[in-house]
C-alpha cells in the first residue's frame, strides 16, 4: 500500500514540514508495512524555506530586516551555492502581525528588499523570491525603494514609497537599482494563479484578510489600476493579464515588469524537480490539507494540486472548509475531509486527525 503525505502549511500554527512529520508518524505506527512517502511542499508562503532545506539541502541564514510596519525583526533566507531563496512572508507575513495591526494602507514591502540585498551580499547570483501569506498591498514600492528605485511625481520630485502615492507616480529613476542588481537573475515563485487587479485581483481576493476596510476597497483597486497603467505605459506589460502578478500584494507583478523576474508557480516549479505528480499518481492514498480550504484554494494551493493528481484517493486535513473550498475540489468526487479540533494545540489536533484517518483506512480495508 502506497501512502503519500503532502500537506501544505497551517497558517500561523504549523508549517508543512511539521504537519508532514506528525501525520506520517501516526500512519507508520498504525500501518508498519505500508510504503509511506513524505513530500514536504509549500506554495510559496510559510514553510517554503523548509521545503528547500529538506528537498535540496539549502542552508538557512538569519539576519535583521524590517517587518511590514517597519520594526526590526530577525528574518531568514536560504542559500544553495549561489542561489538564494527569499521567502517574502519572513518579513511581510500576515502572521507576524496581530489582528489589530493589519492595515495594508500602512504595510510596506521594504523588508523583502533588505533580504534581497543581504542575499546578494552573501554571494547569491540567482535569487528566488517566494510569494504568499503577506500583509502588504504596496505592489513592491517599498521593496524597490530599498533596492535604490526613486518614484517620481510630475515635477520629478521623489515620492515616499507608499501605496497612497501610487496615482502620483509619473516617472521612475532605476539607475541605482540597475547597479545593485547587475549580474543578478531574479525569479518569482508565486502561490496562486491570480492577477494584479480586476475581478481576480489582489483587492478582491485578499484585501479582507489583510485588514482592508470595505470602505477603502474601491479606492485601493483604483490605485492598483493606476499603477498597472503606469507599468503598461513604461514597460508594455499588462499586469491585469499576467497570471501570478498579484503575489504578496503585487510584488510579483512589479518585479516581473520592472526587473524582468521570471514567474513560476511554486508547486509547478517543485514538481519539475521532485516528480510530485508521478508520485501522487502512483499512490493508493494521498493526504494533504491546510488551515482553511476556501475560495482561494482553487487558485493553486497545495490541496488543489494534490487533489488534481490523487483524485478521490485523497484525504484533506483542514482547520476549516467552506462551501467554496469544497466545491473547488469537486474533481475529487469522494474526497474526505478531516477537520481539526479548534480547541486543541495544532500539533495535538494534527495527531488526532492522523489517528482518525488511520482508523478510517483500517475500517474501510484500505490497507491489507
Amino acid at each position: 500500500m502506497r501512502i503519500v503525505v503532502a500537506p501544505g502549511s497551517f497558517k500561523g500554527s504549523i508549517i508543512s514540514l511539521g504537519a508532514c512529520n506528525t501525520i506520517s508518524r501516526i500512519l507508520r505506527n498504525s500501518f508498519p508495512s505500508a510504503d509511506i512517502r513524505k513530500v514536504v511542499v509549500a506554495d510559496g508562503g510559510e514553510g517554503t524555506l523548509e521545503t528547500f532545506v529538506v528537498n535540496f539541502g539549502a542552508q538557512l541564514r538569519t539576519g535583521s530586516a524590517s517587518d511590514s510596519l517597519g520594526r526590526t525583526i530577525k528574518a531568514r533566507f536560504a542559500m544553495m551555492g549561489s542561489v538564494a531563496i527569499v521567502q517574502s512572508c519572513e518579513t511581510v507575513g500576515v502572521s507576524l502581525l496581530g489582528e489589530e495591526e493589519l492595515d495594508p494602507l500602512r504595510a510596506s514591502s521594504k523588508g523583502v528588499g533588505e533580504q534581497i540585498r543581504d542575499a546578494i551580499g552573501a554571494g547569491a547570483r540567482t535569487i528566488l523570491v517566494t510569494m504568499g501569506d503577506s500583509a502588504t498591498m504596496d505592489f513592491g514600492l517599498g521593496l524597490m525603494a530599498e533596492l535604490g528605485t526613486q518614484w517620481l511625481d510630475h515635477r520629478g520630485a521623489s515620492l515616499d514609497p507608499l501605496i497612497e502615492n501610487a496615482d502620483r507616480i509619473c516617472d521612475v529613476d532605476m539607475s541605482a537599482t540597475n547597479r545593485a542588481l547587475e549580474g543578478i537573475e531574479l525569479q518569482i515563485l508565486f502561490d496562486t494563479y491570480d492577477y494584479f487587479c480586476g475581478d481576480f485581483g489582489q483587492v478582491g481576493l485578499y484585501g479582507a484578510q489583510k485588514g482592508l476596510r470595505p470602505s477603502d476597497a474601491t479606492y485601493v483597486e483604483y490605485l492598483f489600476r493606476e499603477f498597472a497603467r503606469f507599468i503598461s505605459g513604461r514597460w508594455g506589460v499588462d499586469l491585469a493579464a499576467v497570471e501570478g502578478s498579484s503575489g504578496s500584494g503585487g510584488i510579483a507583478g512589479t518585479m516581473h515588469a520592472m526587473l524582468g523576474a521570471k514567474l513560476h508557480h511554486t508547486l509547478g516549479y517543485l514538481d519539475e524537480r521532485l516528480g510530485m505528480r508521478d508520485l501522487l499518481g502512483q499512490a493508493d492514498v494521498a493526504i494533504t490539507g491546510e488551515g482553511c480550504l476556501d475560495y482561494q484554494t482553487k487558485f493553486g494551493k497545495v490541496p488543489q494540486f494534490v487533489s488534481e493528481w490523487a483524485g478521490n484517493r485523497c484525504y484533506h486535513v483542514v482547520g476549516e472548509v467552506t462551501p467554496e473550498g469544497a466545491s473547488a475540489l469537486e474533481g475529487a468526487a469522494r474526497a474526505r475531509f478531516v477537520t481539526l479540533n479548534p480547541s486543541l494545540d495544532p500539533r495535538h489536533a494534527l495527531r488526532d486527525a492522523a489517528t482518525e484517518i488511520a482508523a478510517s483506512l483500517a475500517a474501510w480495508g484500505a490497507v491489507n
